[in-house]
């Protein structure tokens, strides 16, 4: 009986540090597909051309998202901040999100 439970023990332990792995994986994937994001948009002219402007949409309104603002590693918060630097100077003069948009971000880039 004592065997079964240390068994149970050691699967719960082992179970625990694979969703760790897991987890860390994710964060590690997420921060290189943004660094790359951050890289990408430095390279990028100020006011690009229409068709380059509409194919990075999606980006600009998947960056603004809270799972990204509100995430829990600092590193990714740090890349979403660049990625939103670089997006306000692309489309400067013009604001890429409404006042709202750029409050919320950066109350949670503080926090």
């Amino acid at each position: 009986m004592l065997s079964f439970f240390l068994f149970i023990n050691a699967t719960v332990y082992n179970l625990r540090v694979l969703v760790f792995i897991v987890m860390l994986l994710k964060i590690f994937t997420l921060w290189i597909y943004l660094q790359q994001a951050a890289a990408c948009l430095s390279e990028m002219d100020q006011s690009p051309l229409v068709s380059v402007s509409e194919s990075t949409q999606p980006f600009l309104d998947a960056i603004v998202k809270p799972d990204l603002l509100k995430h829990q590693d600092r590193d990714v918060k740090l890349l979403v901040a660049t990625c939103i630097c670089e997006i306000t100077r692309i489309t400067a003069p013009e604001a890429p999100y409404s006042d709202e948009v750029l409050k919320v971000c950066m109350l949670y880039q503080l926090n």
